[in-house]
């Protein structure tokens, strides 16, 4: 299938954001990549608060897709 072979010729490490535009092609890509692309989450404090626009209201259904989610907080330097 042409989604299985976009997921495998993707190279997340290069271009981590890029498949998120495959979502807009069509509902049944849309349902396919959001399953990939909220899979796992890495936040950080400063998009907390996007958490919640991106996963609620008419987007309900991401948060079932969630199976990992990570807080990354950066610690102040210290001696």
């Amino acid at each position: 299938m042409i989604l299985d072979t976009l997921v495998q010729g993707h190279n997340t490490k290069c271009e981590p954001y890029a498949r998120a535009s495959y979502a807009s092609v069509c509902q049944e890509w849309q349902e396919f990549w959001e399953k990939k692309t909220f899979q796992r989450l890495i936040l950080d404090p400063e998009r907390l608060l996007d958490l919640d626009r991106v996963v609620h209201s008419k987007n309900q259904q991401r948060i079932d897709h969630i199976e990992h989610l990570w807080l990354r907080i950066k610690l102040e330097e210290y001696g």
